[in-house]
């Protein structure tokens, strides 16, 4: 396989309170969107073009950092769609433009005229952000649009009651919802789009607060490899979508995960473990570096006292199994002679290849 990590992603080491904030409702949730001031897209030609060409029209709104930037990145390498990003913000990535997403007849006007056949949704904020819903109205009354793919790129596998589906259902005529799995960028010193927040373990601090035991099984997958499900995911036929699929390329503990950490980075982890007693009373130990999720959510003991509960809760749910995919459909499953899983193992090997090991040690 042809892997490059340096050719295809930026190293980061710093990233600003909003980007904190947004990969983290990214990675647990599931949530990245933007949009300058001006109309529709400026070049017509590029829609007759591929028209002619047969490649399919994809929108993506956000997606111009973290898992929308790497979805992009992996469409575009696909070579059968052409992708139009929504943003608000003026970068060189950016195609369709649009006012804002309060406006359902500009949002159609928008996939319409510019022939959009899918949508893929980065949102990024609260979930029930009131800007996807009136995405998924545009998309419902456009003409050329069938299909949507919601902002729920959730670890944690919620029920319908908890997300869009409902409403989904009954406004789009073919949606799925994907649940990739917890990021493994996180855990191994890789380029990545994402910002590499102290969840559970951090790799700069030598230190990890386990949930529980830290023996039960926890999904995980790359960024760089996720985005490339969707792309294969909009191959298939129309109609022939579940409503939700799941992405599994390593199963690993936290135990294990920590001892990978300590063997290829040649250290000794500080390890401590919150017990369920501990959690249910909403609080969890602190990893050095925590502060920054802190601070993007206002700093202060309120935004302290929010994120320990959060965490806390999702500490609880990895003890009890909730983000150990045990269910189906498995993309990385029904892909799997296309698309190579990235283990753990296989990760590791790319970062002491590239010297990464040695970077972050």
């Amino acid at each position: 396989m042809n892997f490059s990590l340096r050719r295809h992603m930026r190293p980061r080491r710093f990233f600003a309170r909003r980007e904190a904030k947004t990969i983290l409702t990214r990675s647990l949730l599931g949530f990245d969107i933007n949009m300058p001031p001006d109309g529709l897209m400026k070049k017509p030609v590029r829609l007759l073009y591929h028209r002619c060409c047969n490649s399919e029209l994809i929108a993506v709104a956000g997606g111009t950092s973290g898992l929308g930037r790497a979805i992009i990145d992996a469409l575009k390498s696909d070579g059968s769609y052409e992708v139009l990003v929504l943003s608000r913000r003026d970068n060189k990535i950016r195609v369709l433009n649009a006012n804002n997403y309060s406006d359902v007849d500009q949002l159609q006007t928008l996939l319409d005229r510019n022939g959009i056949q899918a949508v893929i949704s980065i949102f990024s904020g609260p979930l029930g952000s009131p800007g996807e819903p009136k995405l998924i109205e545009a998309a419902e009354h456009s003409s050329t649009t069938k299909r949507f793919i919601p902002s729920l790129f959730s670890g944690l596998p919620f029920t319908d009651e908890h997300s869009n589906n409902p409403f989904l259902a009954s406004h789009v005529a073919e949606f799925a919802v994907i649940h990739p799995g917890i990021f493994m960028d996180y855990y191994v010193p890789l380029p990545t789009h994402v910002a590499v927040l102290p969840i559970t373990v951090s790799l700069s601090a030598k230190y990890a607060a386990i949930p529980g035991s830290g023996n039960v099984p926890v999904s995980f997958r790359h960024t760089s490899s996720t985005g490339k499900y969707p792309s294969r995911l909009l191959a298939k036929p129309p109609g022939t979508w579940q409503k939700r699929y799941f992405i599994l390329e390593d199963n690993r503990t936290w135990n294990v995960v920590v001892a990978l950490a300590e063997k290829h980075m040649r250290v000794k982890f500080e390890v401590v473990y919150d017990s369920l007693e501990k959690t249910n009373m909403g609080e969890i130990s602190q990893i050095p570096g925590i502060e920054v999720l802190y601070e993007s959510f206002g700093g202060g003991g309120e935004a302290r006292r929010f994120m320990m509960g959060w965490l806390a809760g999702y500490a609880q749910w990895m003890e009890k199994g909730h983000f150990w995919y045990q269910q189906g459909p498995l993309l990385s499953k029904e892909f799997n002679d296309v698309i190579e899983k990235l283990t753990f193992k296989k990760v590791w090997e790319i970062a002491g290849n590239e010297s990464f090991v040695l970077r972050a040690t």
